[in-house]
């Protein structure tokens, strides 16, 4: 997933004229998404073992 949204935030930043299909956009938020809850998850057990 990371390495998948690097490579399209590099494009959109880096060759001109880069659109994004919509699907893509949406698959990138969700997967945004997932990410940030599996950080959360770790972060709230890191804190329970101290």
């Amino acid at each position: 997933m990371l390495t998948t949204a690097f490579k399209i935030r590099n494009d959109s930043d880096y060759k001109d004229f880069y659109v994004i299909a919509r699907e893509d956009a949406e698959l990138q938020l969700e997967n945004a998404k997932k990410f940030i809850k599996k950080i959360e998850e770790f972060l709230e057990q890191s804190m329970d073992l101290g």
